[in-house]
């Protein structure tokens, strides 16, 4: 059985846990923080990222590859064949690990929720407000780009698990589209989430941020 290495509570575990789970591909979890110094984390992620993942005797890091090999060792399901496509769903994807990472995650989930619990810090009200204020601009664009259930297509792929997997910690922090400025999107982002993979890792982080919040 392989294993998924990291936080939960990380959109790039997350990503990994939905692809496993919408492909019915068995697994099991071990806990890493990251930035880990553990010499066997290390091994597999020598950057210190996560998620980790071992398949065997095969081992190796970060989600995008994580998934790209998972794709072509159980043949194509997630991932569009169709150039255009691929190349839009590979884009989305990049959107969500870059421009919702910064925003959502290191703007608003990390300094508001992690960051208080974990080590005690006060957060900065005015730099969260600051990247809050920012929302608009991930918003907008994607408000742009939804005209349907799925980003590209109609199906369920990498672009989907990307994009939205972030919007699950900006909820965390209180944080979700407005239904009436972006229709779309608001729709869009529920239905994916509505989705039997994504509820599954969000029962199981549910309970862990009670468990960090009851600490």
């Amino acid at each position: 059985m392989s294993k998924l290495i990291g936080a939960p509570l990380s959109p790039f575990v997350r990503k990994v846990r939905v692809y496993l789970e919408e492909r019915g591909l068995p697994f099991e979890s071990e806990p890493m923080v990251p930035g880990s110094e553990d010499p066997e984390f290390r091994k597999i992620s020598p950057l210190g990222k996560i998620p980790g993942f071992v398949d065997g005797d095969f081992a190796v890091s970060d989600s995008s590859v994580i998934m790209a090999y998972l794709e072509n060792k159980h043949g194509p399901a997630l991932c569009p064949t169709a150039p255009v496509d691929l190349a839009r769903a590979l884009w989305f994807e990049e959107y969500g690990d870059s421009a919702e990472f910064e925003l959502f995650i290191a703007g608003i989930f990390f300094p508001q929720v992690v960051s208080p619990i974990l080590h005690g810090t006060t957060p900065d009200a005015g730099a969260i407000q600051a990247s809050v204020d920012r929302l608009p601009e991930v918003f907008d664009y994607l408000e742009t780009q939804i005209n349907g259930e799925y980003l590209v297509g109609d199906q369920f792929t990498l672009a989907d698990i990307g994009v939205v997997s972030p919007f699950v910690n900006l909820q965390y922090a209180g944080h979700q589209p407005d239904t009436a400025r972006w229709p779309k999107l608001a729709s869009y982002v529920t239905g994916i989430l509505n989705r039997p993979s994504f509820q599954a890792s969000m029962r199981d982080e549910a309970a862990i941020l009670q468990k960090m919040k009851g600490q």
